[in-house]
């Protein structure tokens, strides 16, 4: 005696292929984290990209003054720097300052004014 079963699709009716679309729909979600994720990296690489030049900038910046206070100081009259607001070209590392020395002392204090 044989057996016939019915076929599937008449016992699944309307749930045919909900599973395909679960599965399309969950690597549409993986994709979308995926992208976000990488998206995000970018972002973290640029920020911290900008960290390290402004770090480089600032150290430029302090080894500028440095350079100058010791510029300033020279026991030698002659190697000294004139406090006179000139622009000088400083090299500090990879970095170039332009940075200018002025006289401040006909400023008039107003606590003593």
């Amino acid at each position: 005696m044989l057996r016939r079963f019915p076929p599937r699709a008449a016992e699944w009716g309307r749930n045919a292929g909900f599973a395909l679309i679960i599965v399309l729909w969950t690597l549409v979600l993986i994709g979308f984290i995926v992208a976000h994720m990488t998206a995000s990296g970018r972002t973290e690489v640029r920020i911290a990209g900008n960290l390290v030049a402004n770090s480089a900038a600032q150290a430029a910046a302090d080894g500028a003054i440095f350079e100058a206070i010791f510029n300033l100081s020279d026991p030698q009259p002659d190697q000294r720097w004139p406090a006179d607001g000139t622009p000088r070209r400083v090299a500090v590392g990879n970095s170039q300052v332009i940075l200018r020395v002025e006289d401040e002392a006909f400023w008039i204090n107003p606590s003593t004014a």
